[in-house]
C-alpha cells in the first residue's frame, strides 16, 4: 500500500479537498514518477526548478502526451501549493496543458494512431495466440514470473479491463460462497464455485455507472493458468490474490507493477517493447469493430471492459445477415 502521508494534505488538495483514495494514489503515483524523471525528490523542489518553462517542455516532449500532461499537472499543482497562480509560469504550464489536451482531443476524435500508437500498436488477436502457444513455458516459471504472465493472461484471454480491476482483489475459499452474496463491496474477489472461476469487480473506476460485475471465466487457457497458480504456490484463501513476493504479506499491488508486468510480459512473447494497457484496450475494440457487430454484441463487449455502451440510431440502422 503506498504511503500517502509523503505528500502535504495541501499539495492534495491545492485545487479543492481531494479525500478520493483512488485520486490521491493516483497523485501521489504521478509525483514519484516525475521524481523519477528530473532527478529530485518532492521535498527538495523549489520553484525555480520550473522557471526555464521551455527546456521543461522539450525535455518531455518525447513522452506520450497523457504522461506529458500528467507530467505538467504535477508542476502546476506544485505552483498552486505554493500559491503562485499570479506568477508568469503559472499560466504557460495552464496554456501548454490545454495546447496537448486539444492535440490529444483532435486524434481521439479522428480515431487515428500517433506516431507513438504506431510504433507499439498490436493485433489483439495475434498477440492472443502467441501468448495460447507460450503456455508450455509458463509452466515451468517462479512465482513472480508466473503471476507477470497470469496478470497478462486476464487481460490477452478475454476482453481487457482496466488495471485497477486486480488491485484489492480478494482470494475466497472455494465452494464457500457466492461473490454477490459477499457485503463488502469495497473489494474485488475472485473464488472457485462448483469447478468454475468466478470473478466480481465491485472497486474499479467506472463502478458507479455500470455497478457490481460478476462473470464466470470461461476461457479454458485462463482457467488452467490459474489452477496451476493456486496450486504450485499453495494462494493462501481469503486474503488478496496477487503477490509482489512469495512471502504472502498484505501488500496489494499497485497499478504501476501491473502495467510494469503486462509490458514485460508482451515484450517477451512478441519482441514488442512497449505495449501499454491502452494500447491493448484500443487493438481489442478495434479489431473487434472491424467486423459487422449487433448491438448485443456491442454491449457486451463494453461491460466486460467496463465501460458503458451508449447506443445510438445509426446502430439500429445496421442489418446483419
Amino acid at each position: 500500500m503506498v504511503n500517502l502521508s509523503l505528500l502535504p494534505e495541501t499539495y492534495y488538495n491545492a485545487y479543492n479537498t481531494m479525500d478520493n483514495v483512488k485520486s490521491r494514489t493516483f497523485v501521489f503515483n504521478t509525483v514519484l514518477r516525475f521524481e523519477r524523471f528530473i532527478k529530485k525528490k518532492f521535498k527538495d523542489w523549489i520553484l525555480s526548478d520550473f522557471l526555464d518553462t521551455q527546456k521543461i517542455f522539450n525535455d518531455i516532449d518525447n513522452l506520450k502526451l497523457t504522461q506529458q500532461i500528467h507530467f505538467l499537472g504535477v508542476i502546476k499543482r506544485f505552483i498552486v501549493y505554493k500559491n503562485k497562480t499570479d506568477s508568469v509560469i503559472f499560466g504557460k504550464y495552464k496554456k501548454r496543458i490545454n495546447e496537448l489536451y486539444d492535440i490529444l482531443n483532435n486524434n481521439n476524435n479522428k480515431n487515428k494512431k500517433t506516431d507513438r500508437d504506431k510504433q507499439n500498436f498490436i493485433s489483439y488477436n495475434e498477440l492472443r495466440d502467441k501468448f495460447i502457444k507460450h503456455i508450455p513455458c509458463i509452466e515451468k516459471q517462479k512465482y513472480t514470473k508466473f503471476r507477470n504472465y497470469l496478470i497478462t493472461g486476464f487481460y490477452v484471454l478475454q476482453s481487457p479491463v482496466r488495471l485497477c480491476n486486480l488491485q484489492n482483489l480478494i482470494y475466497i475459499k472455494p465452494d464457500t460462497k457466492l461473490l454477490k452474496n459477499i457485503e463488502n463491496k469495497t473489494k474485488n474477489y475472485i473464488t472457485k464455485i462448483n469447478n468454475s472461476w468466478n470473478i466480481e469487480y465491485n472497486n474499479y473506476k467506472t463502478m458507479k455507472h455500470l455497478g457490481y460485475l460478476n462473470f464466470e471465466i470461461k476461457d479454458s487457457n485462463l482457467i488452467k493458468l490459474l489452477d496451476m497458480y493456486v496450486q504450485n504456490f499453495n494462494i493462501p484463501v481469503n486474503q488478496q490474490f496477487f503477490y509482489n513476493n512469495l512471502d504472502f504479506k498484505e501488500k496489494p499491488l499497485c497499478g504501476v507493477t501491473i502495467g510494469t508486468a503486462i509490458r514485460k510480459i508482451i515484450k517477451i512473447i512478441t519482441g514488442v517493447s512497449d505495449v501499454s494497457l491502452n494500447v491493448l484496450r484500443h487493438s481489442c475494440i478495434t479489431e473487434f469493430y472491424s467486423q459487422n457487430r449487433s448491438i448485443e454484441e456491442k454491449k457486451k463487449l463494453a461491460l466486460e471492459m467496463g465501460q458503458l455502451y451508449k447506443i445510438n440510431m445509426a446502430d439500429y440502422y445496421i442489418k446483419l445477415d
